[in-house]
């Protein structure tokens, strides 16, 4: 699949902090930068800011503790009560948000291990952010489906979850981003 990508230059300024710099941007695999793009559009779209965020170092070939990866971002632990304090305020007033809402829901900590103490969902079917955090930092990711939502988002997770296990691999950014396209402008193409 071919894509285009925004240049460094063309990043949001809160993009740019968050990367740390044109060579680390332009050092990334198609997908971490598909990955990285969604959640951080998906952030801003929802009014979610990552000021005084901190990723944690990048990894080459991108690991389970890299900042950045295909489907998620990970979070240095000493910067995110902005980000748990934005998560709270989001849960306290989900019916106001609509799908940009979400709902308190701690994730799994065998699945995401000192980053389970916290976290809440997005309330929408598909493509659903998850953000958790505790002890090791925190996470963004965004799941196919909601977990939470419906029966088709219970269904479609367990799916997801099952299919990723089983072919050891991550969710696709580019699905993904397909479905993000759908509720707003995504920086890059692909065909």
């Amino acid at each position: 699949m071919g894509c285009v990508f925004p240049a460094f230059d063309q990043l949001s300024a809160e993009q740019r902090r968050l990367l740390g710099g044109r060579d680390k941007y332009d050092d990334l695999e198609p997908e971490l930068k598909a990955g990285f793009l969604n959640i951080t559009s998906a952030l801003a779209w929802l009014g979610i800011g990552t000021a005084g965020m901190l990723l944690k170092p990048q990894k080459k070939p991108a690991t389970e503790t890299s900042g950045i990866q295909q489907d998620r971002l990970v979070l240095e632990p000493n910067c995110v009560d902005n980000l748990k304090k934005q998560l709270d305020e989001h849960a306290a007033r989900k019916e106001r948000y609509g799908d940009k809402g979400f709902v308190k829901d701690r994730p799994d900590c065998r699945e995401h291990p000192g980053m389970c103490d916290w976290g809440g969902r997005q309330w929408v079917t598909t493509a659903s952010l998850q953000i958790g955090g505790g002890r090791a930092g925190a996470f963004i990711d965004i799941d196919e489906f909601g977990v939470k939502t419906d029966l088709v988002g219970v269904f479609g997770h367990a799916f997801e979850v099952v299919r990723n296990k089983v072919k050891r691999v991550k969710t696709d950014p580019y699905r993904i981003g397909r479905k993000l396209g759908r509720r707003f402008k995504l920086p890059y193409v692909c065909e």
